[in-house]
């Protein structure tokens, strides 16, 4: 067995003074890979895992972020918290001079001297770049080492680079049904809980326990439904599915309207939906929606009308509600702008005026954000186009101060298979886990879909149901004492990742 230790050295140097001072510390490495290797193993995915491929180091850990604020160092805690602002960003092999990008270091090739045991990480850093105190170090995906974690001022690279990770194949759905895709993400209302009408819509998964939850509203209640990922049964006359157990729970209450939506909040535990008459995921220029909220995180409460958003006066805000226990947030695709709602004061404000040349992208509707420890991840929510290409960026929200990040990470991973709908983020159940679902059928391609050793926006199409996201934290050093970079000072900064026998 083999086991690995980190190490990072930082060096400043004044550039009138020509005065170098020298921090070191040791690293860690968090759980986020192996967690996304186990279940790519278990989950018919060996052909495109390439366990033999010994360029993994270069993708999965190929991305520098520095940050404000010392991190968890539970191995567990695999992504970012709110509040904590990226500082500076590299990219293994990435030598480019984004000129007026602030945040951008460039990798040092020729101070490389990695061997086949210990892998060197060398970025450097201009004057005026990443000013600030640096308190952690972090490793992460090469594609988010481009921005993955936001940066304040908008900055386009016109890079996009992909932001999904195909990690495996699941049997998606059960003898009780699952949901279709469609151009919203919706499900259909059902009449009860005890018939089989209606449509279930994958709202979580649970790679821990193997498990994909599924719920349905119907006119008398809500149906939540699990089932295992991995096939219980072979027959050569049957699909898979239609021997596939589940296990059901049943909540009374009323309910109407013809199609309903979801939000599930992965740090509360609890599913926010709500319904409507209408499949185009629209509410045009006025909001008028009660949203129901099934907490799960002990014994759970069905609350229905938890909180009614009501409000008019915009252009046209979409289907797509981003719940937290203190605010709902929304977007009108063609102003580009964000507004929240706060449940204490119950007024509605305007936030931010997302950064386009173009409009929102428009498949914002269903489940296409998620958040992750207090960040709000809007997929593929910026269309950028350049030459002859187009790009969907992601946007951050931190919930912590409601700021703004911009990213160069294109989350579309539309379905090849369909007619052009994006795929739904099925967030895990807990964040600890970093495994995602899709809505997809089993053998589905996604294309701007990475697989485990590929890289940069273009490099193709997976083939897979299950994805992980690329901003993760794959290392973790916070710095013995913080680091404070001036603009009189450049910045080295030294990786280094040994392997070593157990």
């Amino acid at each position: 067995m083999m086991k690995f230790k980190g190490h990072t050295t930082i060096e400043l140097t004044d550039r009138y003074t020509g005065e170098t001072k020298v921090y070191e510390d040791d690293n860690m490495l968090t759980n986020a890979i192996s967690k996304m290797i186990l279940f790519a193993s278990q989950h018919n995915y060996t052909q495109t895992l390439s366990i033999n491929n010994n360029s993994h180091w270069y993708n999965l850990l190929g991305g520098l972020v520095l940050f404000d604020s010392a991190l968890s160092t539970n191995a567990d805690s695999i992504y970012l918290p709110a509040g904590v602002t990226p500082i500076g960003y590299g990219q293994v092999g990435n030598t480019t001079n984004y000129s007026g990008c602030f945040n951008w270091g460039i990798y040092d090739e020729s101070s490389d001297t990695s061997s086949d045991t210990e892998k060197k990480f060398v970025w450097t850093f201009a004057y005026n770049n990443a000013i600030g105190t640096i308190r952690s170090v972090c490793l992460t995906h090469r594609n988010a080492g481009l921005f993955g974690f936001g940066v304040e001022n908008w900055y386009n690279t016109q890079s996009g680079n992909n932001g999904e990770i195909a990690t495996g194949w699941i049997i998606p759905d059960c003898s009780k049904g699952r949901q279709a895709q469609n151009s919203s993400n919706y499900g259909v209302i059902g009449t009860s809980t005890a018939l089989s009408n209606g449509s279930y819509v994958d709202y979580c998964v649970d790679s821990a326990n193997d498990r994909m939850y599924s719920f349905k509203v119907c006119n008398d209640g809500v149906s939540v439904i699990y089932h295992s990922m991995s096939p219980e049964k072979f027959d050569v006359f049957r699909y898979s599915r239609d021997w596939q157990s589940y296990t059901e729970t049943t909540y009374s209450e009323t309910f109407t309207g013809t199609y309903f939506w979801n939000f599930y909040n992965t740090d509360e535990k609890t599913l926010y939906f709500w319904t409507g008459t209408s499949e185009s995921g629209y509410q045009g220029s006025s909001v008028d929606v009660y949203i129901h909220k099934l907490d799960l995180s002990g014994t759970p409460t069905l609350t229905k009308n938890w909180n009614r958003l009501q409000a008019s006066g915009y252009n046209s805000i979409c289907n797509m509600f981003m719940c937290t226990s203190s605010a709902i947030y929304f977007i009108d695709v063609w102003t580009k702008k964000l507004y929240k709602k706060s449940i204490s004061s119950g007024t509605v404000s305007e936030i931010a005026t997302l950064d386009s040349s173009y409009n929102l992208n428009g498949y914002l509707d269903g489940n296409k954000s998620f958040i992750l420890n207090g960040l709000i991840y809007i997929m593929s929510v910026m269309p950028i186009q350049y030459s002859n290409n187009t790009v969907y960026y992601n946007v951050i929200i931190d919930t912590s101060d409601d700021s703004i990040r911009y990213t160069n990470v294109d989350g579309r991973g539309r379905i090849s298979a369909s007619s052009g709908y994006p795929h739904a983020h099925i967030p895990p159940i807990s964040n600890d886990q970093i495994i995602f679902g899709t809505m997809n059928d089993y053998g589905a391609t996604l294309y701007k879909t990475l697989s485990l050793q590929e890289y940069e926006y273009g490099s193709g199409s997976s083939t897979c149901n299950v994805t992980s996201p690329v901003m993760y934290l794959g290392t973790v050093n916070n710095l013995s004492e913080p680091v404070v970079k001036t603009a009189t000072q450049s910045m080295k900064i030294t990786y280094t990742i040994t392997a070593v026998e157990e």
